[in-house]
C-alpha cells in the first residue's frame, strides 16, 4: 500500500493498493546489498497509467509484464531544526505491506465483496456468516509463523 501522496492526479495516492512482484537490489556505497527499485502491480488498473506510459522501455529492458509500474525510493526532510539549521533526509520506498486496511483507509473505494461493519445501525443489525458456522480470525502476523509475509519481511531484515 502506497504511504503518500506521490501523483495525486496519475492515482499514486496514500492508501493505493498494489501487490510487490519483483525487486531489484543494487549495492550500497560500502557494498552492501539493498533494494533500489520496486515492480508493483496496482489494484485499480488507472493507477499510476502515466507513470507506466512513460517506463514502456523499462519494462522491456526488465522484460516484465506492462501492467507493472516500478516505484523507487524518494527523499524526504522529516525533520529540521532551524536553531542548529540541522535536516533529516530519509530516503526510502513509498509503500509497506499491508495484508488488511482500516475502514478509515477504505472510503472511497470499492470493494467486491466488503461492507464495514461499521455500517450497521445496531447489534441485530449486523451478520456476520462463517464457512460450518465457525469464525476463526486472522493471528497477528507476529504470531503466524508461516505467513508468506511475514518470512517475507524477515528475509528483508537480513539482506
Amino acid at each position: 500500500m502506497m504511504t503518500c501522496n506521490i501523483d495525486t492526479a496519475d492515482g499514486l495516492v496514500n492508501g493505493a493498493i498494489c501487490t510487490l512482484k519483483q525487486t531489484i537490489i543494487g549495492h550500497s556505497d560500502l557494498g552492501h546489498s539493498k533494494p533500489i527499485k520496486l515492480w508493483v502491480q496496482f489494484e485499480n488498473s488507472l493507477s499510476a497509467a502515466n507513470l507506466r506510459q512513460s517506463q514502456a522501455s523499462l519494462r522491456a529492458r526488465f522484460e516484465v509484464p506492462d501492467n507493472w509500474t516500478m516505484i523507487e525510493p524518494f527523499s524526504k526532510v522529516v525533520k529540521s531544526n532551524i536553531h542548529t539549521r540541522l535536516k533529516v533526509l530519509r530516503k526510502q520506498f513509498p509503500i509497506i505491506p499491508a495484508e488488511a486496511i482500516t475502514i478509515h483507509k477504505s472510503q472511497g473505494s470499492t470493494f467486491l465483496l466488503y461492507v464495514a461493519c461499521s455500517r450497521a445501525t445496531s447489534a441485530r443489525g449486523l451478520k456476520i456468516y462463517c464457512r460450518d458456522n465457525k469464525f476463526i480470525p486472522p493471528k497477528p502476523l507476529r504470531m503466524d509463523r508461516g505467513s508468506k509475509l511475514r518470512i517475507e519481511l524477515e528475509r528483508l531484515e537480513n539482506v
